[in-house]
């Protein structure tokens, strides 16, 4: 038991030390600053919402209009600036999730 506290208390130091992260306090930043304006970030959650579903899809007339959409999204600097921030975290957020999936040895292959 006293293995899965230590874990416990080394997933609260992770937290705290992305919290604590430059790319954290930007994407909160820019998060309470396009949630004042609830067109910006409608406009945004309907980019992310694409965004994934042009990951998952391979229709080019869907890729065709998902770019033109993203040439105009990220014309607004908030908005370019938002989604920047975002991807900062979020990679941050991937390494240490690859780190400990890497370091625990789980057989994800099926993934592939």
């Amino acid at each position: 038991m006293e293995q899965v506290m230590n874990v416990a208390e080394y997933a609260g130091g992770i937290i705290e030390a992305l919290k604590s992260s430059e790319e954290y306090r930007n994407y909160h930043s820019l998060l309470k600053k396009v949630m004042q304006n609830p067109e910006v970030y409608d406009r945004i959650n309907a980019f992310r919402k694409k965004s994934l579903l042009m990951s998952l899809n391979e229709d080019e007339e869907f890729d065709r209009e998902f770019d033109e959409e993203m040439g105009k999204i990220l014309s607004n600097r908030t908005i370019a600036e938002f989604l920047r921030s975002e991807r900062s975290l979020c990679q941050m957020v991937r390494q240490i999730n690859y780190a400990v999936v890497e370091a625990a040895d789980l057989d994800v292959s099926f993934l592939s």
